[in-house]
């Protein structure tokens, strides 16, 4: 799944994401907080029970994308691509343009790890776990 959102579409799922993270709003727009939504659980063939892919998922791939193309050179190149992994975590996968790959991983990796913070507190909201890579 690769994320390709307009501008005013991605600023709205960001805008929205953190305002589903951190709160947010006005005092009369603000409604009582509800439980969680617990994603679906299906058992695969070997036995275990697996969560459905949230629909937090794109949300996520669009937070790195916009965070990454604030660090970048050429925003442009940059693409972000997300896949399940095993144990109920997602995968995304960064890949830019050469001479911004430092940029995204920062001095003695800084950067990246930043970056993994950032997301994997966004995802434990939803009771995930991700993976960032940057790719070549």
């Amino acid at each position: 799944m690769c994320c390709t959102l307009t501008k005013k579409e991605e600023i709205i799922v960001i805008t929205n994401f953190i305002k589903s993270i951190f709160g947010g709003g006005s005092a009369e727009e603000e409604k009582p907080k509800s439980a969680p939504t617990i994603p679906a659980v299906s058992q695969t063939e070997d036995g275990f029970f697996a969560k459905a892919v949230a629909t937090e998922e794109p949300e996520l791939e669009a937070f790195v994308a916009y965070i990454v193309k604030g660090l970048v050179d050429d925003p442009s190149a940059v693409s972000v691509d997300s896949e399940p992994a095993e144990n109920n975590m997602i995968k995304i996968k960064i890949s830019c343009a050469k001479p911004d790959v430092g940029k995204v991983v920062g001095k003695r990796g800084k950067t990246i790890v930043a970056i993994r913070s950032l997301v994997n507190g966004a995802a434990s909201r939803i009771q995930r776990r991700v993976l960032i890579e940057v790719v070549d």
